[in-house]
């Protein structure tokens, strides 16, 4: 399918594009979603964080995972319908496992797995006030968790859930 999905910084004007609903209430996020054969808007309801928005797609690229001020929403493409909306509305980033029905989200303290339907697991905080998602593997993902006395690295295996904190980062 190829699909190509970005978020718009404004909506688009009224009738050059088709939009499609989902969870629509008070300000939203748009974000575009194009294919080979068509063109096309989805608008979703922002939860708690206004300013933190995002799509990643799965690696079927048939399932996105959308951010809307926070609020997490799980979206199958083809039919444009909402699988699944999550009941954390503060996540802040996410990224897609490679070659998995996997896409692992986080908020300032805690990671979440979800596949395209639902809520795998979710860890027990893991940081103070922070994470960076850097990359991802069909087997791990790796990134930065802050703590009290600074940023250090962190590796999580999706086999078991295992979390594991790195070395503290030096500050340049």
């Amino acid at each position: 399918m190829n699909l190509k999905v970005s978020i718009l910084s404004e909506p688009p004007i009224s009738g050059t594009i088709k939009e499609y609903l989902f969870d629509v209430q008070g300000d939203c996020t748009w974000i575009r979603f194009e294919s080979e054969s068509e063109i096309w808007a989805g608008v979703f309801g922002r939860g708690a964080l206004k300013n933190y928005n995002a799509a990643c797609k799965f690696a079927d690229d048939k399932y996105v995972f959308v951010i809307a001020g926070g609020q997490g929403y799980i979206l199958d493409c083809h039919a444009r319908k909402l699988c699944h909306k999550t009941y954390v509305d503060y996540f802040v980033s996410a990224i897609a496992a490679p070659g998995k029905d996997l896409v692992l989200a986080c908020d300032f303290t805690r990671l979440s797995a979800f596949d395209t339907q639902e809520l795998l697991w979710r860890s027990d905080q893991v940081a103070r006030d922070g994470i960076k998602l850097d990359s991802s593997t069909e087997k791990e993902l790796t990134g930065k968790v802050e703590q009290w006395d600074g940023w250090y690295t962190f590796k999580l295996e999706y086999k078991n859930w295992k979390w594991t904190q790195g070395s503290r980062l030096t500050e340049d």
